[in-house]
């Protein structure tokens, strides 16, 4: 009888450097002001470690026009 290999998952975290949601700034816990600063950058690549994310993209794009009109939905 064969065995079956161990079959593994590799997760990635894709993120926008400006955001998903053009509202998320309203949130009381918002982080907006701190977009494009590394120690925003490092706190989010820190709790991918924890949760035991394999990798992390950060997407280059030069404006938001995707996300206000729904593009990455």
């Amino acid at each position: 009888m064969s065995s079956t290999p161990d079959r593994q998952m590799a997760l990635t975290l894709f993120c926008l450097p400006f955001g998903y949601h053009t509202d998320a700034w309203r949130h009381p816990e918002s982080r907006a002001e701190e977009l494009g600063q590394l120690e925003f950058t490092r706190d989010i690549v820190q709790a991918a470690e924890r949760a035991k994310i394999h990798a992390v993209f950060f997407a280059d794009s030069q404006d938001a026009t995707s996300v206000r009109t729904g593009g990455n939905r």
